[in-house]
């Protein structure tokens, strides 16, 4: 038996060794990568002579090589958080990360009702497939957060009757503001008002404070058993937040990030990288009221976006003055 307290400490420990890890992880990395560039230009030294070794050889004999450090009985993976452990044939090298088995769907508790936001026909009068809320958060969401991702879809589709695509999504703390955009951003992720019922979304942006781009990790993992494929980007010097989001943007791999998790700093200094249409598809801006006055950098960068999708979150969004919630209506819409 433990404590919540003991617990609490643990999974703090727990968290440091993670970012330890990850950093080892990074260095290893590039280790390997001066390794390969050498091995290119001196070939393999055998009994007989120089040995001709394949590209994807060399690959898995590094990889065979390196070391991980993981604590007993964990099934976790400290340098990609919320992706499963696996190992790859040899005909498939892909650093364990394998392309996801078809879905069951998750039954109901007996009482809770299925959350379907959206139902309608083409413009030939033919049904298209619903969008519902996954059953797996479904059973989570109380009255009230039904009601607000019901409201929040409705917004970022156009459906509202107003000449715009965003929102403010504006309950007080502790009444799962969160879990709310988790559940918004993965119906996106996966659905869509299509023939088809092709996803809205193809990547996501978070934009948060510093101090929270790791818990928004943690709780998209949570929330999501690990399904959905989350790059946060915290404490990184500048190489590798321009890695990082290179990556995020232009990687088509199916083992690709699908949400970016970043702090309105780092963003703000790397904004023009998303100046691009399609670059992201939805915004969550955590902690909105920053911004409250439209003059500021960090309010122009995050408008300069190119995508319409925008849904605020915060329990205050007017403090002071209609001016600052003007400012927030105008940003989202």
């Amino acid at each position: 038996w433990k404590s919540d307290e003991d617990k609490a400490k643990e999974k703090e420990d727990q968290a440091e060794e993670d970012v330890v890890d990850a950093a080892i992880f990074a260095e290893e990395l590039e280790v390997d990568r001066r390794d390969e560039r050498r091995e290119e230009r001196e070939p393999d030294q055998g009994d007989d002579g120089p040995v001709d070794v394949l590209p994807h050889d060399l690959f898995a004999r590094r990889l065979a090589a390196r070391r991980r450090f993981v604590p007993w009985g964990s099934n976790s993976n400290i340098a990609h958080p919320g992706r499963p452990l696996g190992l790859a044939g040899p005909g498939n090298l892909s650093l364990g990360l394998s392309k996801p088995a078809e879905e069951v769907p998750e039954e109901l508790p007996p009482g809770v009702e299925p959350l379907v936001l959206w139902e309608g026909v083409d413009a030939e009068g033919k049904e298209l497939p619903p969008v519902s809320v996954d059953n797996m958060l479904v059973k989570f969401l109380r009255p009230h957060q039904r009601e607000g991702v019901k409201f929040v879809f409705e917004c970022v589709m156009g459906l509202r009757g107003f000449d715009g695509h965003g929102c403010i999504l504006a309950d007080d703390m502790g009444l799962g503001k969160t879990l709310q955009g988790i559940t918004l951003l993965w119906t996106l992720l996966k659905q869509g008002i299509t023939r088809d019922g092709g996803p809205v979304a193809k990547r996501a942006l978070i934009v948060c404070p510093t101090s929270l781009v790791a818990n928004w990790d943690d709780e998209c993992i949570k929330w999501l058993n690990g399904k959905v494929r989350t790059m946060p980007i915290c404490e990184a010097n500048r190489a590798d937040v321009i890695s990082s989001m290179n990556r995020f943007l232009n990687y088509q791999g199916h083992d690709r990030a699908q949400v970016m998790i970043v702090s309105y700093e780092t963003f703000r200094i790397h904004a023009e990288r998303f100046d691009k249409p399609n670059s992201v598809d939805l915004i969550i801006c955590d902690e909105a009221h920053r911004l409250k006055n439209g003059d500021t950098l960090t309010n122009k960068a995050l408008g300069s976006v190119p995508c319409l999708r925008r849904v605020m979150l915060s329990g205050t969004p007017m403090q002071n003055n209609l001016d600052e919630f003007y400012a927030m209506v105008n940003f989202c819409n």
